[in-house]
C-alpha cells in the first residue's frame, strides 16, 4: 500500500539525465566559443529581417493606395 511518501516525485533514471546535462554543457562550451551569435544562418535572416520587413513594404502600399484611392475619388461608386 501507498504510504504517500512518494507522491509527485518524478522517477528518473541517471542515464536520461547525465546525457541531457551533458548535451547542455556541450552547448554552452559551443556558445560560450562562439559569442554573441544572431542572425548567423540564412534561414534565421529569412525569418527575422526579410519576412517583417516585407509585410511592413506590402502594409505601406496597401495604405499609400488607400490615401491616393480617397484623394482623388477613385472607385467611388456612381451616387
Amino acid at each position: 500500500m501507498d504510504n504517500g511518501k512518494s507522491f509527485a516525485k518524478p522517477i528518473i533514471d541517471e542515464a536520461p539525465l547525465k546525457s541531457f546535462q551533458a548535451k547542455q554543457q556541450w552547448y554552452q562550451q559551443r556558445q560560450a566559443q562562439i559569442g554573441f551569435a544572431h542572425l548567423i544562418g540564412k534561414p534565421d535572416r529569412l525569418t527575422s529581417v526579410v519576412i517583417p520587413c516585407g509585410l511592413a513594404a506590402v502594409g505601406a502600399a496597401f495604405l499609400g493606395r488607400a490615401f491616393y484611392s480617397l484623394y482623388t475619388g477613385a472607385n467611388k461608386g456612381d451616387q
